[in-house]
This record gives C-alpha cells, sequence and structure tokens, in this order.
C-alpha cells in the first residue's frame, strides 16, 4: 500500500495497483517535466482561461449538467460556488468522502449521479 498526495484529500490509503496506475505513465524524472511545469504555465494562462470561461458560460449556459464534487479537495476551494453561480440550472452532487480523485474515492456514486440525472424520467 502506498499512501500518496493522491489519497490524503479523503484520508484513505491507496491500493499498489492504484498507485502504479497513476506513475507507469511517467516512470522517470525527466518524463515528468510536464506535470512539473503545468503549475507555472496554467498559472500564465489566466487571460486565456478567463476567455474560455465566458465560451463555455455562453455554450452550456442552457444545457443540463452535472457537477460532482469531491468536498474534501484541498486546492480548489470556492471553485464550486463559482460553478453553481455560473450554471444555476446544474444538478450538484456533493461528494463528502471525495478528494480531488474523487473518480478514484467514489466512481459508483458518480456514475449513479450522472446515470440519474440524464435518465428519459428527468430529461
Amino acid at each position: 500500500m502506498h499512501t500518496c498526495v493522491m489519497g490524503t484529500g479523503a484520508g484513505r490509503v491507496n491500493p499498489k495497483w492504484e498507485f502504479e496506475h497513476y506513475t507507469a505513465v511517467v516512470p522517470t524524472p525527466e518524463s515528468r517535466k510536464g506535470i512539473a511545469a503545468f503549475p507555472k504555465q496554467i498559472r500564465a494562462a489566466k487571460p486565456w482561461l478567463a476567455e474560455l470561461e465566458q465560451r463555455v458560460k455562453a455554450n452550456l449556459s442552457d444545457k443540463p449538467l452535472v457537477l460532482v464534487w469531491g468536498t474534501k479537495d484541498p486546492v480548489f476551494r470556492g471553485i464550486l460556488q463559482h460553478w453553481e453561480t455560473a450554471f444555476p440550472q446544474a444538478a450538484v452532487i456533493r461528494l463528502d468522502t471525495a478528494s480531488p480523485y474523487l473518480q478514484e474515492d467514489e466512481p459508483e456514486r458518480i456514475a449513479e449521479a450522472i446515470a440519474n440525472a440524464y435518465s428519459p424520467n428527468n430529461t
């Protein structure tokens, strides 16, 4: 078992196979350079991200949406409230035991939320 950043948000220990699923694709320091550069690049992209946000709002404001959020996310605090304001029509599913890796923490609940939101009875 490996404890790592991807498991700390939900306070669980990841099985070795799960940890290896994420690390096998970037096994060397050289292969991880892009991951290391990403935070700096995303901060530098604020103007482009602001433009993208406006386009997303314009294109999705009248569409049915499901926002699934892990409430134990230690980084993106306040973002869900921003999305709820931007998309008041969205069904919001809060996963109180999920971290940023909510697909690992709560896969069944995510699938259920999406299936329920887009079932013929709800559309």
